[in-house]
């Protein structure tokens, strides 16, 4: 009966103001209104009779729950977000916001997306059509919009902020007309490569930010996007790691559930979008003589004297002020313990006092120190930079070295010092810089900054036995041309000391693929550094690349078709992994990097790509968290994308959408595409030798039932639809077939999944179909570097193979209906390779033999008897 009476309410306007109660509205998603969606509408129990202008809560849904009927949302435990917890009677009649103490109401709206076709949820820009009608319909307070969803629903919630969406793969702008407080995605499905714009959208504007991500790649976007909001500004935003894969949403919308001691209802109430919330803060800005960012260690802080720090109570004024100085400096209006300072152009040490109060009067006052450097110059790039010369510094100071040449360095430089340089770079590009530091300690680090805060390279400084025992560490930095400032700040406790930093030009030119890619030749990247590598051959590889990590490399592909490209990797983590992107972000290829014992321990690892021919931009993109280290990469091959009859390997796709790759244990190893998923897609490049039908084997495995996908033409017309049988689990392997029709000639053919299960595919194996279904057959080769004898065969019989091609050797026994009976792996490294295969356990009959190396094959006739 309860959900019957939720029901009527839902679907009676006149009964909305009730606790609990929610209606049925229509809203706008495009400018002149004419396209609409449903919406479900929660007011507050007392909006009839105030005039109060209360908070504006969104929550958008995933993809399994647009349509037409919005119980899909509202009946969902898991999925249905607070709207969920307002029909069960749960959702408390307000909420208290700890940092003002009063109370506030909710006006809650789930928009349903139910247009013509498929829509997964509300697109970023529709929400913005939406927000607007809200806006002018009823009272709602526009400095708390709050924006929350989940999966494709969480990707539209981080999208807003910046005025950029996913759109079929590709970026698209819009115009953003509102203003958030905060935004609030469970594991948001977006594109990886608008993350870091997410966060500098994010920080800002002064978002808040609570993300909450599981071990799904969705999850990882969400923790993703956390951690660049931190790179911006430190300790910005919050996370909620869970485990159980894309799901289990529901209980963290529940009003019951709290983390610091707040609901994520609580904790959203802290933020309005005029600046306010617990965070603050500003993007990091350095530049000598203009505005530069100080941030007091809270160690430093006492309570009226006493060593305890502000907690367990909330901290009500930031109270900024200059102490002493050769002149005043303005100070920003402050609103946590970083502030940002203008006027620092006169030499002399600036003295900065902070002092906090927290909501029980209590109050703290802390101290720092920046210096303005007298003698400080600008120094032309390639050029050598000497460490005590630096614009301003903070916490630093200088002494006699013992380093060659003599002079003075920076010593003892602790965590959170930094030293700002002025300098000029003749030309944009990747300069490789050496610094030379002294340490008797081990666990220092620093960063390399621009002037808006955003880190170049991340330096690890080791143990060189003391503070005058001097040896370089090298690190890469991409730099625009023309003058600026570049900033260098510890992050780490342990000391360390600077005698110089000496630059290089280091921009790489376009190499040519097939060919090799030195790692540090990259043309932009994020997060990383370099480092002398122990690898044979010497030279610089690209060092402890951590999770959002990327390089971009800018190469000249010499041919269309498929490359094997191997990576030369060192760890001594488990479950580091990487992907290869294209320009547009598509995913090439997922490759894991295993553990291989330590940083300098190196080994080769393989994955598959499909590239266009001519120049163009290729990304590696770090997507787990172990460090990882690597040296260079080497791409081989470029053949076509596959003949028919004959078997197309299923990672040799040209393009696709949503799926990744993994090594395989099926027989013949390689590589198979992994977790497919509603809707992914692969693209595949053929050439049918003739027109007519094809019978293909599909080999395939899942754990789940239910899977299942369509075989496509470039025009969209659905040429087989095929299950996908429950096998067992992903390594669990079987072919299953079809029929499919194809006129001769080069074309495209689409694997699209039509269902929700996750399954593999290895590859595709097509056969020629006659006028008599009976008489199955591949065309047969007349390659006469590939001989097979004896023919007729008892027990067993020899492949000898004479051509130029190299690699990774497949031969696969098929019957006549294309089931693959038998293979054999083996590896050909010379011009003359002779295979011996036992065929006793065949039953009689007649077979065909495939051999494929890259992208070569040829296929024989044999007859068991």
């Amino acid at each position: 009966m309860k959900n019957l009476f939720y029901v009527l309410l839902l679907l009676v306007p006149g009964l909305c103001h009730a606790q609990g109660d929610q209606t049925i509205i229509t809203v706008p998603i495009n400018a002149s209104g004419t396209t609409t969606f449903q919406a479900i509408l929660h007011l507050p129990d007392d909006y009839a009779t105030s005039s109060t202008k209360y908070p504006l809560l969104m929550f958008f849904h995933g993809s399994g729950e647009g349509g037409p009927n919005p119980v899909t949302i509202y009946g969902s435990s898991g999925s249905g977000g607070p709207a969920y917890w307002i029909a069960q009677g749960l959702f408390p009649s307000s909420f208290v916001n700890p940092a003002d103490g009063k109370s506030y109401k909710f006006i809650v709206v789930s928009p349903q997306a139910n247009p013509p076709g498929i829509q997964m949820s509300t697109t970023a820009q529709e929400a913005d059509y939406i927000i607007s009608y809200l806006y002018a319909h009823y009272r709602i307070d526009t400095t708390r919009l709050y924006l929350t969803g989940l999966s494709d629903g969480g990707e539209t919630a981080c999208e807003y902020p910046g005025g950029i969406m996913s759109n079929g793969g590709n970026e698209l702008r819009f115009t953003r007309t509102h203003r958030v407080a905060a935004v609030l995605p469970m594991s948001e499905n977006g594109i990886a490569n608008l993350i870091p714009e997410q966060a500098d959208s994010i920080t800002a504007e002064k978002i808040g930010f609570w993300g909450f991500g599981s071990t799904d790649e969705q999850g990882q976007n969400t923790l993703q996007l956390a951690w660049y909001c931190n790179q911006n500004v430190a300790n910005w935003a919050i996370t909620t790691s869970y485990t159980g894969g894309h799901c289990c949403w529901g209980q963290f919308y529940n009003p019951s559930f709290t983390q610091n001691g707040m609901s994520m209802y609580q904790w959203m109430l802290q933020y309005t979008s005029t600046g306010g919330g617990p965070a603050g803060g500003t993007v990091p800005v350095a530049n000598g003589g203009a505005p530069q960012t100080i941030t007091l260690p809270t160690t430093q802080t006492t309570l009226n004297g006493s060593a305890s720090k502000v907690q367990g109570g909330t901290i009500t004024k930031y109270a900024w002020s200059q102490q002493s100085g050769p002149s005043k400096a303005t100070i920003a209006s402050p609103t946590s313990a970083t502030t940002t300072v203008s006027g620092l152009n006169t030499p002399g040490t600036n003295v900065f006092a902070l002092q906090i109060t927290d909501n029980t009067g209590r109050t703290a006052t802390a101290t720092t120190q920046v210096t303005v450097n007298a003698s400080a110059t600008s120094v032309t790039l390639p050029g050598t930079v000497q460490a005590e010369n630096y614009t301003s510094e903070s916490g630093v100071s200088t002494q006699t070295t013992t380093d060659a040449g003599g002079g003075v360095n920076v010593d003892y430089i602790d965590n959170g010092d930094w030293m700002n340089y002025l300098v000029n770079a003749t030309a944009a590009g990747a300069y490789t810089v050496a610094f030379r530091v002294a340490t008797p300690n081990s666990g220092a680090s620093f960063q390399v900054k621009n002037s808006s805060g955003t880190v170049l390279a991340k330096v690890s400084v080791p143990n060189t036995g003391g503070y005058q025992t001097w040896t370089n560490v090298n690190a890469t930095v991409t730099l625009p041309a023309g003058s600026q400032t570049l900033q260098v700040v510890s992050t780490a406790s342990p000391e360390w000391n600077l005698n110089w930093m000496q630059f290089n030009s280091n921009a790489p030119s376009g190499a040519t693929i097939p060919g090799t890619i030195q790692a540090e030749s990259y043309s932009s990247m994020s997060g990383v550094s370099t480092q002398g590598t122990s690898d044979v051959g010497g030279g610089l590889n690209v060092d402890y690349i951590d999770n959002g990590d990327w390089m971009d490399y800018t190469e000249n592909v010499a041919a269309a078709g498929i490359y094997t490209v191997s990576f030369r990797v060192a760890t001594p983590n488990n479950g580091a992994s990487f992907q290869v992107r294209n320009a547009s972000g598509t995913v090439l290829a997922t490759v894991p990097v295993p553990n291989t014992g330590g940083f300098q321990n190196w080994t080769t690892i393989s994955a598959v790509v499909t590239l266009p021919a001519g120049s163009q931009t290729l990304q590696l993109f770090s997507n787990a968290a172990p460090e990882w280290n690597i040296n260079y990469m080497e791409f081989a091959g470029g053949g076509d994308a596959g003949d028919i009859p004959g078997t197309i390997q299923a990672e040799n796709y040209s393009t696709m959408s949503g799926v990744s790759t993994q090594g395989t244990s099926d027989a013949g190893g390689g590589q198979n595409v992994d977790y497919i998923d509603n809707r992914d897609w692969m693209d595949y490049n053929i050439d049918a030798a003739s027109s007519g039908t094809y019978t293909v084997g599909f080999r395939v495995a899942t754990p789940n039932s239910g899977a299942s996908f369509q075989v496509r033409s470039s025009t969209g017309a659905v040429l087989a639809s095929v299950s996908v049988p429950k096998t067992g689990g992903f390594q669990t392997w079987t072919t299953v077939n079809a029929s499919v029709t194809v006129p001769a000639g080069s074309q495209t053919l689409q694997v699209y999944s039509t269902a929700a299960p996750e399954w593999n595919l290895n590859w595709m194996q097509f056969a020629t179909t006659g006028s008599d279904a009976s008489d199955t057959s591949l065309s047969v080769s007349t390659d006469s570097t590939f001989q097979l004898y004896p023919n007729p065969v008892r027990s067993n019989f020899t492949l000898n193979i004479t051509n130029g091609r190299t690699g990774n050797t497949i031969v696969r026994v098929m019957d006549l209906s294309g089931n693959t009976r038998q293979v054999v792996a083996a590896y050909k490294d010379q011009q003359q390779m002779t295979l011996n295969v036992n065929a006793s356990e065949l039953p009689v009959g007649m077979y065909f033999v495939q051999v494929e190396i890259g992208a070569w094959h040829a296929v024989k006739k044999i007859i068991k008897e």
